[in-house]
C-alpha cells in the first residue's frame, strides 16, 4: 500500500471512530451527569490531548522507529484494563524497547 493511501486509511478510521463517539454524545452527557459547559470542556481537552500527543510522539517515533512504535501502541491499547499490573508491564516493555533501539541491550 502506498504511503499516502495509508495516511488516508488512518484518517478515515479516525473519522469513523470520532463519528461513533459524537453520535453517542447526548447519552454520555446523561450517563455522567455533565452540564453543557463541562461537556464543552471535555471536548476541548480532547483536542488539546491530540496536539500534545502529536508533539510528544514525534520523539518516540524517532527513538523506536515507526514499526516498533505502532506495535507498542497497538499492544498497549489492547491491554485496556484498570489493573496496575498491565500498566506496569506496558511501561517496562516500552523501557526495554527504548534500550534495545539505542543499542544498550
Amino acid at each position: 500500500m502506498k504511503p499516502h493511501h495509508r495516511i488516508f486509511c488512518m484518517q478515515f478510521i479516525f473519522a469513523l471512530s470520532l463519528g461513533a463517539l459524537l453520535s453517542r454524545l447526548p447519552d454520555l452527557q446523561l450517563k455522567f451527569a455533565l452540564t453543557e459547559g463541562q461537556l464543552g470542556l471535555l471536548l476541548l481537552t480532547m483536542s488539546a490531548g491530540v496536539l500534545l500527543g502529536t508533539t510528544v510522539s514525534m520523539r518516540i517515533v524517532e527513538i523506536l522507529e515507526a514499526r516498533m512504535t505502532t506495535m507498542v501502541s497497538v499492544f498497549g491499547a489492547s491491554l485496556r484494563s484498570n489493573s496496575s499490573d498491565a500498566l506496569c508491564f506496558v511501561c517496562r516493555a516500552v523501557v526495554l524497547l527504548c534500550r534495545r533501539a539505542r543499542g544498550h541491550i
